[in-house]
């Protein structure tokens, strides 16, 4: 067993054998994932926002925003019909909101280009988000109006981003963080210690940036957490000891469940309704649902082998799941290390297992995929590849991936989180550094991390954005903070109404509200 969890958290995981698998793609409600531009699957930096919305009889309202950044844009709306051809519409407004800054709707008449294509200059006075509202009159007399509506976030480039670590050594020199987890409700980091026989969780305060030892009866070493937002506290894999466990800070009190599979414990994430915990076990190759209520593990989900061809013939390969999470709807989704694919667990169709992979040119394959993470604003899941030095993205309403151009080859991507300009950060826990990935346009950088052997293969953020890492052999918490560079260009200048969207728009009228200074 100890073989076992060396291998699972400290070294690189076996390359995985391509393979073809193509999946039938249901016809639902399309919308392009915004600022992509997918060249054989490959996110490839593109500057713009471009989507498509369906409104009935297969007509459809193509919005693009050039160079969709915060200040003076380009906005354009095409209308078209089944046949692709334009739509004749009469006019069209634009109404756009920031409620965050308590911006009240900002009102933009566009200029008609051609039938059924209108466009304007306007600008977005600040990053973060916006609403938007589209309306067109049709020319068609007694027609209603069209109206689509959009959520929109304008970001900062990387390149205007400034980011500072800084780290805070834990009191024990055999300590070794492995998993950090925020705690809202506390303003802390809590952290597994992975020392053996260590038997403890460490609470680190964002407060008064203190450390807290908390010594957890019966309990080996813990690799794993998750945070149960509803009652506040916490469940661990102790793997050693093949328990699944349950602290809570408030009282001190631990409850420790006897995994009932023999396996590596390698993945655990408790739903949105707090009603059920699920274990990965990647040796057994099945998923465990344990029952919070009940405090009772059903029968294991089985996941299915792959066969696969190799040099000396063909085999089965197992699935080897690694990382599990449950999205915002309860879905539960794994990375199968084993055969490289994702897998959805539907708990309202009897756990019904459906399996992914890439389809088409000769990237149709992930490679270990090893960690996951499910953005909660596109819906979107993000996929370390931890032996293809790069994270894929899957989006479940398409069932259609794509990949972030290559990382650092040196790295091997785990862990990932999310920081307050859903900028994507990532672990590469093998280097003294941590990348960080712009989602929607491919482009990505590092930040270094002062240690030179830091070992981190987990993150996470707090509720101000900061990003922090467990650095397992450097007996500490790193902490990462984000800076973007003010906007040289607003919205509003002066109290009069104008502003340099107003002066450059070329006659087109933009009602301000009178809030805007």
């Amino acid at each position: 067993m100890l073989t076992s969890v060396a291998v699972l958290v400290n070294t690189g995981l076996p390359a995985i054998q391509f393979q073809n698998l193509i999946q039938q793609v249901q016809h639902r409600q399309q919308q392009s994932i915004p600022g992509l531009n997918l060249a054989n699957g490959i996110v490839t930096p593109q500057q713009g926002f471009t989507t498509t919305n369906y409104i009935g009889n297969n007509q459809k309202v193509t919005l693009s925003i050039n160079p969709y950044i915060a200040g003076n844009n380009k906005f354009q709306i095409a209308y078209s019909n089944s046949n692709g051809n334009p739509i004749d519409i009469k006019s069209v407004q634009l109404r756009y909101t920031q409620t965050d800054k308590g911006i009240a709707p900002i009102t933009v008449d566009t200029d008609k280009v051609s039938k059924g294509i209108f466009s304007v200059n306007a600008a977005f006075g600040l990053t973060g988000s916006w609403d938007l509202q589209v309306e067109a009159t049709p020319a068609a007399d007694n027609a209603p109006d069209i109206v689509t509506e959009y959520n929109l976030f304008v970001k900062p480039k990387l390149s205007d981003f400034s980011f500072n670590v800084k780290e805070y050594k834990m009191p024990s020199n055999n300590a070794q963080p492995l998993f950090p987890l925020y705690d809202k409700s506390r303003n802390v980091v809590w952290t597994g210690d992975s020392s053996i026989n260590c038997g403890r969780i460490w609470e680190f305060s964002l407060t008064n940036h203190t450390y807290t030892e908390h010594k957890i009866a019966g309990v080996n070493i813990i690799i794993l957490m998750a945070f149960d937002p509803t009652n506040n506290d916490i469940w661990f894999i102790d793997p050693l000891n093949e328990n699944l466990g349950h602290y809570n800070p408030a009282t001190g009190t631990t409850q420790l469940f006897k995994i009932p599979v023999e396996s590596v414990l390698s993945g655990i994430a408790i739903d949105p309704s707090s009603t059920n915990i699920w274990v990965s076990l990647a040796t057994a190759n099945e998923v465990l649902r344990f029952n919070i209520l009940e405090k009772i593990f059903s029968a294991p989900i089985k996941l299915p082998s792959q066969k696969m061809e190799i040099p000396e013939g063909w085999i089965w390969a197992d699935s080897y799941p690694m990382g599990i999470i449950a999205d915002h709807s309860g879905q539960i989704w794994v990375a199968e290390s084993g055969t490289g694919k994702l897998a959805n667990i539907d708990p309202t169709k009897n756990n019904k297992v459906t399996e992914f992979v890439p389809t088409g040119g000769i990237n149709n394959t992930l490679k270990s995929p090893t960690a996951l993470l499910a953005d909660p604003y596109t819906g979107q899941i993000y996929i370390s590849e931890h032996d293809g030095h790069t994270v894929s993205i899957f989006n479940p309403i398409l069932w259609t991936f794509s990949k972030i151009p290559p990382l650092n080859p040196s790295g091997l991507p785990f862990g990932m989180a999310l920081d307050n300009y859903r900028n994507l950060w990532v672990a590469e826990h093998v280097i003294n550094k941590i990348a960080v990935i712009d989602p929607s346009t491919g482009e990505h950088s590092e930040v270094n991390i002062p240690k030179q052997s830091p070992f981190v293969q987990w993150i996470t953020s707090d509720s101000q954005g900061n990003i922090w890492m467990a650095e397992q052999r450097a007996a500490s918490l790193g902490q990462i903070t984000i800076t973007a560079k003010p906007s040289l260009s607003g919205l509003a200048g002066s109290q009069t109404g104008t502003s340099p969207a107003a002066n450059s728009n070329n006659g087109n009228k933009i009602s301000l509200p009178s809030d805007m200074v």
